[in-house]
């Protein structure tokens, strides 16, 4: 049994400029939000411990560097099967913490914007 897995992500810069990365611009196997109730091994009462994403991708033929990605907003949308759920398959909010750049591919560190 196969079972598929689609994403894409919608990127929106500090100055307003927006783009979309399609499922074909992420690297395989790059993607990846991780979450846990407290941080580290401890609870802090008020306290919350906010998702982190992880990805790779490649945006060609677009002027940006990787300062001008810190701080942006991604809206993530995944979803499992042939079958687009009604909301998009939207995923959640995040604000870039980390970027790295080399040639035309992006490596993003970003947090859940619970914030």
């Amino acid at each position: 049994m196969v079972i598929e897995e689609h994403a894409r992500l919608e990127i929106t810069l500090p100055d307003g400029q927006k783009f979309d990365v399609s499922e074909n611009d992420i690297i395989q196997n790059s993607l990846s939000v991780t979450s846990q109730c407290v941080n580290g091994n401890t609870f802090g009462f008020g306290c919350v411990s906010p998702a982190q994403l992880s990805v790779k991708f490649h945006l060609k033929s677009i002027d940006i560097g990787r300062y001008d990605v810190y701080g942006a907003e991604i809206i993530l949308y995944s979803y499992f099967g042939n079958t687009l759920p009604d909301d998009g398959g939207k995923r959640g909010i995040f604000n870039v913490t980390s970027v790295t750049k080399n040639n035309d591919i992006f490596t993003i560190s970003a947090s859940d914007n619970i914030c």
